[in-house]
Parts: C-alpha cells; structure tokens; sequence
C-alpha cells in the first residue's frame, strides 16, 4: 500500500504528465456500443434483467462470439460496420480474449465510471502494443492482461480509506490483492492519467512492493515514473 505523501506526488506527475487519449478511447466506448445496437437489431436475444440494462448475447453454437465474431451472421455484422472479416476460428478461441469492460464493486458517480472504462481500455492497448509494458509484469512472473482481468475496483467505504483518499491519492490497493479501491480524486486524471493509475495498481497486484513500507522498494512517485515511461506516456 502506497505511503500517503508518496501518492500524492504521483498524482501530481501524473497530471504533469499523462497525454489525454480520450479520443482514442471514448471512439472503442462508442464502437463498443454500435456493435451491441446493431446485435440487437440482428435479433441477438437480451440478457435477462429488470429492463434498466441490456447484455447482448449470442450463442458460440451459432459460430459467434459475443460481440460480432465469425460466422455468416458475424461476417454479415461486419461487412455492414466496414469491419474486416475474422475467420470463423476466431468465434470459438477464447484463448486471446480477455475482459472488455473492468469489473466494478459498488456505484460509482457518472464521471468516475466513464473515466475508469476509458482507462481501463486504454491500459489495456499499452499492454497489448508495447513490449516494454508487457515486461514490468513478466518480470514479476505475470501476465499484465491477466492481471487487469482479475482486478475489481471498489469505492472507499471504511474510514481508513477515507481518510487516505483525503491526500490526494488516486487509488490504492495491497500487495497481491486483487481489490483496487478508487478514490476521487481518480476522476479527474483523464484517460491517460487514469490508465497510468490502473497499470500502477496491477503491479502492485502482481506482487510489486512501494516504499514505505518495503525500504527496498520503489517509492510511488517512481513507479508512476516507471509505467509512464514504458507504457507509451
């Protein structure tokens, strides 16, 4: 768990020096939402619920995954979004597939919630595109999609956290947990900072130790310089 003072500096470098993607992302969130109309209008059923929110479904049966996929009608899907063709393999490995959205815990205020799909995203292509990203997570034995994928993010609820959220910090989670708990202030980093945020936190998933407490350690303000450096920002 990161020190308080140690935090907040990282905060202030990551609004120094984060570069705003939020173009980039918010065009996956608009796809992202295209392709689930346009599953629906092809007649993919529903996902059950009180009728506040759909999940777009399709059966691997049918030769589709569950955005657009292969198959004739996954192909169909396709050819109408100018999309290139995926070969109907593609429909059935589950092997390079990986969490589309990040697992949340709680409600979260309209702000945070669009600023932590946007990051999560955006984490998600530095750690797909750059070698150098991909190694701060190798190096510790882990796989950095894995990691992400395994993450839930939770707002602060008990009064420790609340009073860490009241320095400046981000987000903080424990060595090797799998719970990052999001802080206000994470809201107003953008995509870029966020992200940086979001790579930081699954480090320390994957067993990356901060100073304090470890003396050993990197402090915070050095790991947010570290992911900045090898994860394309």
């Amino acid at each position: 768990m990161a020190s308080e003072r140690g935090h907040s500096a990282a905060a202030g470098e990551i609004l120094r020096t984060g570069r705003e993607c939020t173009r980039r992302s918010v065009g996956l969130v608009v796809l992202s939402f295209l392709i689930g109309s346009v599953a629906v209008a092809a007649g993919a059923e529903p996902g059950v619920g009180d009728g506040s929110a759909v999940t777009v479904t399709t059966s691997p049966a049918a030769g589709e995954s569950a955005g657009l996929g292969g198959g004739e009608r996954g192909q169909a899907l396709r050819a109408s979004l100018s999309l290139p063709d995926l070969p109907d393999s593609a429909a059935t490995s589950r092997t390079d597939i990986h969490r589309s959205r990040p697992a949340i815990d709680g409600q979260f205020d309209g702000k945070t919630i669009f600023t932590l799909h946007a990051a999560f995203h955006l984490a998600q292509e530095e750690l797909r595109a750059t070698d150098s990203c991909r190694a701060l997570f190798t190096r510790l034995g882990a796989d950095g999609l894995a990691i992400l994928d395994g993450i839930v993010y939770s707002q602060n609820e008990v009064v420790e956290a609340r009073r860490k959220c009241g320095q400046g910090i981000a987000a903080f989670t424990q060595v090797r947990g799998n719970q990052v708990r999001l802080c206000p202030f994470f809201a107003t980093l953008g995509t870029s900072g966020g992200a940086t945020v979001l790579i930081h936190e699954a480090l320390h998933s994957a067993g990356l130790t901060e100073r304090p407490p470890d003396p050993s350690a990197m402090t915070a303000l050095e790991i947010t310089r570290m992911v900045a450096k090898n994860c394309g920002r």
